[in-house]
């Protein structure tokens, strides 16, 4: 279970925990790395701290070494679009796309919403080169423009699917 909030624990995890985000944030992934490991050991059950560790692990380019804290984190919030889409982003860097992209899919319908998972989604369908990859991929985009119309990114992809198609 979690400290109890006000208790000297509690006061612990957060400062060590508060260390990691600052060290994530600066690049200093190593003591990312050893401050979120110190909460996973001080907060076993706060899927962030294992969420936080993954992600140092994985801008350190130790894919490997990720996959048990996401797991962890994913174990402890599975229905965390947020954490279900880590997992699916830590999945392709390793290179197993088609877990990724199922990964993807289980946070857009965790939380249709989620305009990041989302559009990662339409990111790793493109990439994907399936028979239907063009077709989904537009669906996406179409309804990534109705939820975020200014989202620039969106746009700019809109106009690149609507250029390439031009050209063919």
């Amino acid at each position: 279970s979690l400290p109890v909030e006000g208790s000297q624990t509690y006061e612990q995890v957060t400062r060590v925990f508060y260390r990691g985000l600052a060290a994530l944030e600066v690049g200093l992934l190593d003591q990312a790395k050893q401050e979120f490991t110190q909460t996973t050991r001080l907060a076993p059950s706060e899927p962030a701290g294992w969420a936080n560790l993954g992600i140092a692990h994985l801008r350190l380019g130790e894919l490997d070494a990720a996959a048990e804290p996401i797991t962890q984190a994913v174990s402890l919030a599975p229905r965390n679009a947020d954490v279900v889409l880590l997992a699916g982003r830590m999945e392709i860097a390793r290179g197993r796309i088609d877990e990724g992209v199922a990964q993807l899919r289980h946070a857009v319908d965790l939380n249709p919403n989620a305009l990041r998972a989302r559009y990662a989604l339409a990111q790793e369908v493109e990439r994907s080169g399936a028979p239907d990859a063009e077709a989904e991929t537009q669906r996406l985009l179409d309804d990534l423009l109705m939820r975020a119309p200014d989202n620039l990114a969106v746009l700019l992809d809109q106009v690149r699917k609507r250029l390439t198609l031009d050209e063919l």
